[in-house]
């Protein structure tokens, strides 16, 4: 009985478990499942995970693309650039009436809407143009040395060929008040050398003069030049009006009998006159006759030839205002030369500051807007007021290097019209593309 009741249920269920195993496929949803979640996978390769409960239909909506396009708000760009400008022979003085001295405020145009945020400037030249003699006015005797030298006489040694020769500052000698130097080849020796050469003789080297020794810390002489007031006369000058004579006054470099440097000289037969104070003016002179630092220069009156007067010719020549204009390469720190209140800085070789050259680097607290930037040189002599207390100019060449922008420039979606703003355009199933133009406008001088 009980084999009957097992075998009934076996026929009854293995029919179920036949139709559970013969199911189709394709009632069977595609991917994985499990317990909390299912994963089913899209016709476009993409799989999305589900709940067991629920089901993902697709629905296709067309296969032609749809798209759109327009314009949006535009962006906003910056422009930036360099422009070098190159400014020669910019001067500065100082004014010794008035213990002034002159800048030089050199700008730099930027260009409509750009402003500037740096300046560098590259100093190519530094030259200054100065006299060093001090005293050159002779108010007294100071800074100068008086000397005579009276040269051996060719026809013998002692008393009996002496030269009598004086080297003075005179109070009186350029007028009433007025300083200045005096030299006098007073006395010849009267010597009787047969044939008729009988009577007072001077002998080359002969000279009365006075001297100052410079030290001047400069680089390259660039430009020498001097001026100076003289006066001259001779013993025979009042009676016969005739100047002459184997004299003449000069200005050297050293001793002008013993390789010195003549620097500026007057013959005494090359006078219109005598016993006139005449300014020579400015002289240019060749630079080669001078080479730094030290200078021993020397003024006064001296013998060119042997040669005997009778009567004695007694020479005699005056000498004010001296002055010896040297333009000579500078460093920064020598004339303490600055850019906008910062200082030049000396460009070293070495462990040498190099001469007539100096960099210098300035940002403004506050950028150049109004349509320019600047870069305005000073200095002041060094020490101040300068010793001598003479004018003093200053001269320099500077490449400037001016540092500008223009921000916050909006593109531009027609470039016929200049009308602001972006396009833009897309398609399904594309990324955006957008369109932008910027209307680039550099000012003059600027670099590319």
């Amino acid at each position: 009985m009980k084999i009957k009741k097992m075998m009934g249920l076996l026929l009854v269920l293995l029919p179920l478990c036949l139709g559970m195993c013969i199911s189709p496929s394709s009632m069977i949803p595609g991917g994985q499942e499990t317990a909390d979640s299912k994963t089913v996978d899209l016709s476009n390769g993409e799989t999305l995970e589900i709940a067991p409960d629920e089901a993902v239909t697709e629905y296709r909506i067309s296969d032609a693309p749809t798209g759109m396009s327009g314009t949006r708000d535009p962006l906003y760009a910056n422009e930036s650039g360099v422009r070098v400008d190159t400014f020669n022979d910019a001067e500065m003085y100082y004014h010794s009436g008035t213990s002034t001295v002159d800048t030089a405020n050199l700008s730099v145009p930027l260009g409509e809407g750009w402003e500037s945020y740096a300046v560098y400037a590259d100093v190519t030249s530094i030259t200054e143009n100065r006299t060093w003699v001090e005293n050159s006015g002779l108010d007294d005797s100071s800074h100068w040395t008086f000397l005579t030298h009276d040269e051996p006489s060719v026809f013998g040694t002692g008393p009996a060929f002496d030269n009598t020769l004086s080297s003075v500052w005179d109070a009186n000698a350029h007028g009433t008040g007025n300083g200045a130097a005096v030299f006098g080849l007073d006395v010849g020796y009267d010597y009787d050398a047969g044939n008729g050469l009988d009577g007072w003789w001077y002998d080359v080297g002969d000279k009365a003069y006075m001297v100052q020794n410079l030290t001047i810390n400069r680089g390259e002489v660039t430009k020498l030049g001097i001026s100076l007031d003289y006066w001259a006369t001779i013993a025979w000058w009042a009676p016969y009006h005739v100047m002459t004579g184997f004299f003449e006054l000069f200005v050297s470099i050293g001793d002008p009998d013993n390789g010195g440097m003549t620097i500026w000289n007057m013959p005494f037969d090359a006078f219109n006159g005598a016993e006139n104070w005449i300014s020579t003016g400015y002289i240019e002179i060749d630079v080669s006759s001078i080479d730094l630092p030290n200078i021993s220069l020397w003024c006064g009156l001296r013998t060119t030839a042997l040669e005997w007067w009778r009567p004695d010719i007694s020479p005699e020549g005056r000498m004010d205002n001296i002055i010896v204009y040297i333009t000579a390469k500078a460093t920064p720190e020598d004339v303490n030369l600055q850019m906008n209140g910062v200082d030049v800085n000396n460009v070293i070789q070495g462990v040498d500051p190099v001469f007539g050259l100096g960099t210098a680097y300035f940002v403004p607290l506050t950028l150049w807007a109004s349509g320019k930037a600047y870069a305005n040189f000073s200095w002041t002599p060094s020490p101040n007021p300068p010793d001598p207390d003479e004018d003093i100019n200053v001269n320099i060449n500077v490449n400037l290097w001016v540092f500008g922008r223009k921000i916050a420039s909006p593109t531009i979606n027609n470039t016929e019209l200049i009308t602001l703003g972006d396009k833009y355009s897309v398609t399904n199933a594309t990324v955006v593309n957008w369109e932008t133009n910027y209307y680039v406008s550099i000012p003059g001088g600027y670099e590319d």
